[in-house]
């Protein structure tokens, strides 16, 4: 999928639109995500790619995005990032730079034993605690 997207864009923007379209769908991360932040993100996610290839390569679409006066030879482009990509199958990573269980809240924080290895016995019991064990 994105081989394919990347092969279809014809300028830097068009690169740009498709790695973030990419990161979004396939991460869960934000549309509107600089390069620089795919960047780290892909990194995280895939640690089996070329970082340092995949950074050059990244900061020349960024520099090509944002002013830099040298031409943009988004062909050459193309094919080195297709070789970084050479041995990644790109789906959905078994581990994503955020896993779900950092955007859940905190259960039961003002509950008495709250962050700790105590666990209150029920009404009926006597008011001391019990230790757990842990195995």
């Amino acid at each position: 999928m994105l081989r394919s997207h990347i092969k279809s864009a014809t300028d830097a923007y068009g690169l740009e639109h498709e790695l973030q379209a990419f990161a979004h769908h396939t991460l869960g991360l934000s549309e509107n995500l600089s390069i620089q932040g795919v960047a780290n993100k892909l990194a995280t996610a895939y640690p089996n790619l070329d970082e340092a290839r995949l950074r050059t390569l990244l900061g020349r679409l960024d520099a090509a995005l944002y002013g830099n006066e040298q031409p943009f030879m988004i062909d050459d482009w193309k094919r080195d990032f297709e070789q970084v990509l050479h041995k990644l199958s790109f789906r959905r990573p078994r581990k994503t730079a955020k896993s779900i269980n950092d955007e859940l809240p905190e259960l039961n924080p003002g509950h008495p034993g709250y962050g700790s290895d105590e666990v209150p016995r029920t009404r009926n019991a006597p008011q001391e605690s019990v230790k757990l064990r842990r195995s």
